[in-house]
């Protein structure tokens, strides 16, 4: 049976009550400008796309169209904007399929975990603080919340700073959520076990409570993982190992990904 992917989203108020799907929300970049930058995901999430608040910088890029039956839909996406680096509000005008939706709104000098919504009638965003870089500017998710009708056949963001004068900005990282594994052994030798040290960097889509198996021709492990990124060192090899070998790797006894390690 395949892992299904349960994701908890905040709705807005006019939506309670109403069936919504949840989407991942890029798809592919249309145009924009381009940067390599720090997430909360790490190696799993480097390129975005960035527009600052000076009026002349949009970024547009796709969303998959909705094809189900819920009255409304809500497209999560991974995003950071300027914060420890701001000195004012700045506005970001979000835009569907050449419609206006609304602006969001950035605040300076946050710290701390806070969320950010706003919005009108139809169309609402929330966003939920995760993290922060090394200036204090602070990344985290994006939900927005539209009709499905509004998507049937296309979804085309654009998203664009207002013309404030400022080099302040907001990104969209061109990240699909998908079960990812990096493996990478190192020529460190743990004092406790005398063996060499393997790290495993996981980008888990499955929410809490999930377990990783971790299995090559002599070791088996299962270690809990939590949602979104992980870091995991494991003692593996005897010290004096050498060669090549394959580990296999699962999550909750699912979805196996094979990776040699030389």
């Amino acid at each position: 049976m395949k892992k299904i992917l349960c994701l908890f989203v905040i709705i807005p108020a006019f939506l309670f009550a109403q069936q919504t799907d949840t989407l991942q929300g890029f798809k592919e970049k249309i145009s924009g400008e381009p940067i390599v930058y720090y997430s909360p995901l790490k190696e799993f999430a480097k390129n975005a796309l960035l527009t600052r608040a000076n009026g002349k910088m949009p970024i547009l890029f796709k969303s998959p169209a909705y094809k189900g039956n819920a009255p409304v839909v809500t497209y999560e996406f991974l995003i950071g904007h300027s914060t420890g680096t701001s000195t004012a509000e700045r506005r970001f005008d979000v835009w569907l399929n050449g419609n206006m939706l609304f602006t969001i709104i950035t605040p300076p000098k946050k710290t701390g975990y806070y969320e950010l919504k706003g919005g009108g009638s139809k169309t609402q965003y929330t966003f939920l603080q995760q993290d922060y870089d090394a200036n204090n500017d602070a990344f985290g998710k994006l939900f927005i919340t539209v009709e499905a009708g509004l998507v049937a056949n296309d979804a085309e963001f654009k998203i664009s700073g207002q013309d404030e004068k400022s080099n302040d900005w907001l990104m969209v990282f061109m990240y699909k959520r998908t079960l990812k594994i990096i493996a990478e052994p190192t020529n460190l030798v743990t004092n406790k076990e005398n063996r060499r040290q393997v790290n495993i960097y996981l980008d888990n889509p499955y929410q809490n409570s999930t377990t990783l198996q971790i299995s090559n021709r002599t070791n088996r492990y299962t270690i809990p993982v939590k949602v979104g990124y992980n870091k995991i060192s494991l003692p593996m090899y005897d010290s004096s190992f050498t060669g090549k070998d394959t580990l296999f790797f699962s999550v909750d006894g699912e979805n196996t990904i094979q990776k040699q390690l030389k």
